[in-house]
């Protein structure tokens, strides 16, 4: 029999939900930027999907930034 802490965790782990951010289109952010590769991971459910992470890798600056960091000089639109 399960104690009242175990069912306490368990139902708090089945309600957890993932987090997002809206971010508009023409805000300077690496996200927006043209030179911004976004990270992904494999989907932790049963059904296959890669989802985004809160990183990427900027191929002018060659190096790890996240994706709401400020615009570098070399900045360029995706739209």
């Amino acid at each position: 029999m399960k104690t009242s802490v175990e069912v306490q965790r368990e139902t708090l782990c089945m309600n957890l939900k993932g987090k997002s951010i809206t971010v508009n289109r023409t805000e300077r952010v690496c996200v927006n930027c043209a030179w911004y590769e976004q990270y992904y991971h494999q989907n932790r459910g049963n059904i296959y999907a890669w989802v985004p992470t809160s990183m990427g890798y900027c191929l002018a600056k060659e190096c790890r930034r996240g994706a709401l960091r400020q615009a570098c000089r070399q900045f360029t639109s995706n739209a």
